[in-house]
């Protein structure tokens, strides 16, 4: 059954949330306003918010290790939360907050942790927003509250704490910042356990640093190692901070990869708060996205439809095996050492779906992972529940460019030289279809053409076949859904014909070594195409030649000196070809004699009259004596001549294309890619032809 169907019934029920298109962009909630009780309730409240997520077990470990240090009289804890944007930091932050300050609520998601927290004192929780001067002034900013006049981020700490007295002689952008043994002075004399929330605080650095606060800047440098240092020696205390920045193994070492924008930021406030008690958390990873995916997207997921689903599927794909390959190829793991899943752990989505869009969310630079994988598969939901067709699980084609809100989502700034592409080759914003238009099966090549684009838009490499190109099989596993094919009346194999028409027909779409992918720039298909467009245009007669030489190819094909006969009865001696403009008579005689022959007319408008003559006469004048030795076949009347001139069009501009190349294209590698397509295309039009 279908996923709408399962809706219509109950037996899924999305959130109500997803219907609206507002809160696509809170998939980034603020947690300055959550402070404030400004943000949307299903972030705002603790109820809606724990429902919505999926505590992974990076944020277990997380919400345990801070309550235990909340508690510990031994000394207090830092925790760096790392990730590039859209990692989950500022959510994994709110999540803390909630369940340190209702306790309870995060019950209804887990109950040990919920116990464990029990056992903790209530703390003092601090928020420090780096985007927000109202949470973390800044001498340009300075936050006025109580008749203070607060100007610095350590000035803030201490005024949360009630204790800005003791650091007031020090709340300006010339004075020092205070040191370890001030800052534990004031840690140590609240009367209850301290959390600090410092989020943004890369951003705020990089702010001060970029602005005429530069030598404040530094001193917030320095305040943050001091505060690292005081919060360790200080029992019950802990320090959360956000920063953007990913350790990642390169050539065997462990290195610290910073966000683009914020390099030599992030590192600087990493060092200064990586003490011995420092412990890093990754908030998400890759194989937490499915089940994030899951939890905020659905309210209800059946088990028993995700095994029916699942067994559906691999039925279809063992009877195919050929084209879907083994159960291992069905799998999907997100990293080499990663936990495998399969359609039963990722239902309602197929595993290809969530491995192109974490694919090309984690490599695309405009995207924020795990946010923009929400804020796409909200849109990409929304529009299939709208849509009128069903389907059993939610395929990477479904993430649709004719969707305005999807494709400026995943065809962003940096990658924009692809939009020719997929208005060329796939489809417009105002649903216009592309040079798919011209496969057999439109719709069918759409589906190909958009998983392919979005599983390879985002490599830098296009002219050479990756290993992580999809093949035919990956094609057929991202393309496959049975309810479409019943529906529209497809079958499996049509999924490499459909393939291997859609090389000679889109001009982006390249393929080597079984590997397919799309180009920015493209490929030379399309100056064939003019070209091809332009002979058409102009004086026929080479292309009815064309035609002519065709012919005789498919009646005997020559191979080596020895031509290979495709009738038993003609051979290429008895046979004779006569195109458009063949004078007979004069340029071509049929011999009056006993043996047989065929004579095969490839032009238009022929008449019996001149068929009579053929079969009857003995050059202008005279009978034939052996007129019953000739056979001639000609056009029907209604044959389209105007559809096989344009692929002999398309064949001759391809071939002389062909000889151009070297001339063009200077670099070897683009030069015999495009070489390929040339052969690929030609070969198709002459099978049609």
């Amino acid at each position: 059954m279908g996923i709408k169907s399962l809706v219509q019934e109950k037996q899924i029920e999305v959130w109500e949330d997803v219907y609206d298109a507002r809160l696509d962009d809170k998939a980034a909630p603020d947690l300055a306003d959550i402070l404030k009780g400004k943000e949307e309730p299903i972030y705002a409240t603790p109820e809606e918010f724990f429902k919505r997520t999926y505590l992974t077990k990076s944020m277990e470990e997380l919400i345990e290790e801070v309550a235990e240090t909340l508690k510990s009289q031994k000394g207090g804890a830092i925790f760096l939360l790392t990730s590039f944007f859209g990692g989950g930091k500022t959510h994994t932050q709110i999540c803390l907050y909630h369940a340190f300050k209702n306790p309870e609520k995060i019950k209804t998601i887990s109950e040990t942790l919920a116990a464990k927290i029990a056992q903790t004192e209530k703390p003092i929780i601090i928020i420090m927003d780096g985007s927000r001067a109202e949470l973390v002034p800044h001498p340009d900013q300075p936050y006025k509250a109580e008749g203070f006049t607060i100007k610095t981020i350590w000035g803030m700490l201490a005024y949360k704490l009630g204790a800005y007295a003791k650091i007031k002689h020090l709340d300006d952008e010339k004075s020092p910042a205070p040191d370890v043994n001030l800052i534990k002075e004031i840690l140590s004399e609240a009367k209850q356990p301290i959390l600090i929330l410092m989020d943004e605080i890369v951003h705020y650095v990089f702010n001060m640093y970029k602005s005429r606060l530069k030598d404040y800047g530094e001193k917030v440098i320095l305040f943050l190692d001091y505060l690292a240092r005081a919060v360790e020696s200080t029992p019950k205390t802990a320090l959360v901070a956000s920063v953007q920045a990913e350790y990642r193994v390169v050539e065997g070492q462990k290195v610290l990869l910073e966000e683009e924008v914020f390099t030599g930021y992030a590192g600087k406030i990493v060092t200064v708060l990586s003490r011995e008690s420092t412990r890093i958390k990754v908030p998400v990873s890759p194989d937490d996205v499915v089940k994030v995916l899951q939890k905020r997207i659905f309210k209800k997921i059946p088990e028993t439809e995700a095994w029916k689903t699942r067994d559906t599927f691999y039925s279809a794909y063992r009877q195919n095996h050929k084209l879907f390959g083994t159960e291992s190829d069905w799998q999907f793991s997100y990293t080499e050492t990663g936990k495998v899943v399969t359609i039963k752990d990722t239902y309602p989505f197929h595993p290809k779906y969530i491995e192109v869009l974490q694919e090309f969310v984690t490599r695309n630079k405009d995207l924020q992972k795990t946010r923009d994988a929400i804020r796409i598969t909200r849109k990409v939901i929304r529009r299939f529940l709208r849509g009128t067709e069903d389907a059993a699980l939610i395929m990477p084609w479904h993430i649709d460019l004719r969707d305005r809100g999807i494709r400026s989502r995943v065809l962003t700034e940096s990658r924009r030289e692809f939009r020719d592409a997929a208005n060329r080759d796939i489809i417009s914003e105002e649903g216009r279809l592309g040079s798919v238009a011209e496969c057999t099966k439109p719709a069918l090549a759409l589906r190909i053409a958009t998983a392919v684009l979005l599983k390879t838009y985002t490599y830098e490499t296009f002219k050479e076949p990756l290993k992580v190109f999809p093949d035919l099989k990956n094609i057929a596993l991202m393309t496959y859904e049975p309810e479409t094919f019943k529906r529209e009346n497809l079958q499996p194999a049509d999924i490499e014909t459909t393939l291997q028409e859609m090389h000679g027909k889109l001009p982006h779409f390249a393929s080597g070594d079984g590997r397919y992918w799309f180009t920015p720039f493209p490929l030379v298909i399309e100056h064939v195409e003019k070209k091809a467009a332009e002979m058409l245009r102009g004086p026929k007669l080479k292309l009815y030649e064309a035609i002519k030489e065709r012919t005789k190819q498919i009646l005997v094909k020559k191979e080596r000196r020895r031509a290979i006969e495709r009738g038993e009865l003609f051979n290429e001696r008895n046979t004779i070809v006569i195109g458009y403009g063949d004078e007979i008579w004069q340029e071509i005689k049929i011999n009056d004699e006993p043996s047989p022959k065929l004579v095969v007319l490839v032009k238009p408008e022929v008449n019996e009259e001149e068929i009579r003559k053929i079969i009857l006469m003995k050059g202008e004048s005279g009978r034939r004596t052996f007129r019953n030795t000739v056979t001639v076949v000609c056009p029907h009347q209604k044959a389209d001549f105007d559809a096989l001139l344009t692929y002999a069009a398309k064949i001759t501009a391809a071939e002389e294309g062909k000889d151009a190349l070297a001339e063009y294209y200077r670099d070897k590698e683009l030069r015999n890619l495009q070489e390929t397509t040339l052969k690929k295309y030609i070969q198709n039009n002459e099978n049609i032809l």
